[in-house]
């Protein structure tokens, strides 16, 4: 699948919302607002992308529980967004609402090895979450 359907503009400044808390490092922020859309997806859109978006919110939990040094917490916050996302090698979506699934997950695991190694030096804000051009809005 490569791509989602389209957000009205409601949804889409929910989701830029929680893009920009993620990219600032607040990642129970960026839930939280990820989960007001999920709220809203879950009732008119497919299956597959209001689960994408479930494991959008848990890649923000799994940065969160790396950063309380949960090694528990990553392990579960992986394991569900794969079966949700894919692996960062065969992404169910390669692109969803303009994220680049494939690439964030790449930059994800790398937290989730580190914590299976009980090291916790890695620095979170180095993943991003670029804002999709096509999701802009007037006065975002």
């Amino acid at each position: 699948m490569s791509s989602a359907s389209p957000l009205n503009d409601a949804e889409r400044v929910l989701l830029l919302a929680g893009i920009s808390e993620f990219n600032i490092g607040r990642y129970w922020q960026a839930h939280e607002e990820w989960e007001d859309l999920w709220k809203r997806l879950k009732v008119d859109f497919p299956e597959p992308q209001y689960k994408a978006l479930q494991g959008l919110i848990q890649c923000a939990a799994l940065l969160y529980q790396y950063q309380k040094e949960n090694p528990r917490g990553v392990s579960n916050m992986w394991s569900k967004l794969c079966e949700k996302m894919g692996q960062p090698e065969d992404p169910i979506f390669t692109n969803l609402w303009g994220i680049d699934v494939g690439q964030l997950l790449t930059e994800i695991k790398p937290y989730f090895i580190a914590a299976n190694n009980a090291d916790w030096n890695l620095n979170c804000n180095l993943v991003q979450i670029h804002f999709p051009k096509e999701l802009k809005v007037d006065g975002t």
